[in-house]
Order: structure tokens, then sequence, then C-alpha cells
């Protein structure tokens, strides 16, 4: 017999994460427990979360305002209180351009690792040890604060960044800065910058590259490895035009960049 979707509901809304006293604000997450049980509840007495036959790799999913579990979890109420607060915290937050795809994606994964850390501690787990090795992992990265590279490595979310998105969380310094970064969340932040229009921000894409300084391997993974390759022409051209030679700061900064990665970058040369 099948899990009852009110037992699941009921699972989360008695839990601090269900009723926003959790604690942190978990990327703007911490609050968003009751929101998120009002939404299920609204949805169970619809009749509009049900379980499907979904491709091997979803667990769950919103589709025409319908709430849909894989039917792989329907004798797991465990499970299927985990996924149903992810895919419903997704319903409750705004669409808003990249805030939506990269942000909203980072919540709806803190709220629920904040509700496993809780059943985890009642020691109740999900039946599948699939699913709880890939909620560990991400509970790990999220006290790294790396849950957000993470979500960056799943091209879905990685295809949605914007120049302005970069920008802002370079410099408000988000999930303790460029120094916390995945090589391939910055070789990212580069292919994003260094292809915008009209004009590319060449002391941003600097700040990336100089962020790696002291990790000289990492250029490896944030540079293409080909010169002529398209990514890596567009890199050239943008340090090369956009007005660093003129900075004195900025041409030594590039000047180490340069020395620590191997790699012409831009500077003139006459200036290396």
């Amino acid at each position: 017999m099948a899990v009852s979707f009110a037992d699941a509901i009921a699972l989360f809304e008695n839990t601090l994460t269900g009723k926003g006293q959790a604690g942190p604000d978990l990327d703007g997450a911490g609050k968003l427990g009751p929101l998120v049980v009002t939404k299920l509840k609204q949805l169970h007495r619809i009749g509009w979360i049900e379980f499907a036959t979904l491709p091997s790799d979803e667990v769950g999913e919103v589709a025409n305002g319908r709430l849909r579990i894989s039917q792989a979890f329907n004798h797991d109420v465990v499970a299927v209180a985990l996924i149903a607060v992810h895919e419903a915290a997704h319903a409750v937050i705004p669409w808003k351009d990249t805030e939506y795809y990269v942000d909203g994606e980072v919540r709806c994964r803190r709220l629920e690792i904040s509700f496993y850390e809780e059943l985890l501690a009642a020691r109740r787990l999900p039946a599948q040890g699939r699913q709880a090795r890939e909620l560990e992992k991400q509970k790990e990265l999220a006290k790294k604060d790396q849950l957000i590279d993470f979500v960056l490595s799943m091209k879905q979310y990685a295809d949605q960044v914007k120049p302005r998105w970069i920008k802002r969380t370079i410099r408000e310094q988000r999930w303790r800065g460029l120094g916390n970064r995945w090589p391939s969340s910055k070789r990212l932040f580069v292919h994003v910058l260094a292809g915008e229009l009209p004009v590319p921000d060449a002391e941003m894409i600097l700040e990336i590259l100089h962020s790696s300084l002291d990790k000289p391997l990492e250029f490896t993974s944030i540079l293409p490895l080909k010169d002529h390759d398209p990514d890596m022409i567009r890199i050239r051209k943008a340090l090369a035009t956009g007005g660093l030679m003129a900075k004195p700061e900025a041409r030594r900064r590039l000047e180490q960049v340069e020395k620590r990665s191997g790699r012409s970058l831009g500077l003139p040369v006459s200036v290396r």
C-alpha cells in the first residue's frame, strides 16, 4: 500500500524546519517551512500530489501545478516527505529570472537538507541508501558554503547564469567569496563574463582569475587548454581591450596571473 501524502506532510509540519524555526537563514530558506506546509496541504486537498512514472534520474517535479513524485518511492514516507518539501519549495519561491533558477534551487536544497538533518537526529532515514548518501553529500557541501558550486555544476542551472548575477555574487562575497568557489564555478563565471555584451567586464574577469593565484593548478580547470579555443580567444580579447593597461594595479595583477598560469592573457609583448 502506497504511503499517505497526509502523513508525509505531517512529518515535515512537525519539525522545526517545517515551523520556520530551524535557526540560521539557510540562504533565505529559513522561513520557507510554513509556506511549504501550506502549499502541500493545498495541493493535497485538491488531489494534485501524485505518484508518477518519472525518468530514473528524477525523483520529483512540479508540472502544470501538480506535484509528481517518482513511483519508486511510494512505500517510503520519509523519502516522499523529503521530495515533496523540495518540490513544493519551488512552487512558493517567486519566479525571478536567475534568482529563481540558481538562488531558488539553493534555497530548496537548503530547506530539504535542514529537514533531513532533523530526520537524521530522530533516526528516520529514507529506505533507499542512494537518496541518503546524496543528501549527506549536500549537507557537507552546505556546511562549507559550496552547495552553490554543486548547483552550478548542473547544466540546467549553469545555462541560466547571467553576468549581473555573477557580479553581485562576487561583490557581495556571497558563500564566502571567490576563494571558496570550485574551479568549475570560476570557469563558468569567466565564460559568461567574457561573452557579455556590449562590453565584457575585464576587471571582474581579472578578479576571478587573480583569486586562484595561490592555487595555480586551478588555472588548468578555469582556462581552456588550447589557445585557439573560442572561449580562450574571447577571454584574451576581453582582457586586452578592457582598459587594464591604463591601470597600473590591474596591469600588475594581470602580469601575476600570466606568470602563475603560464598563459598569454592579453598583455602586450612589450609589457611581459
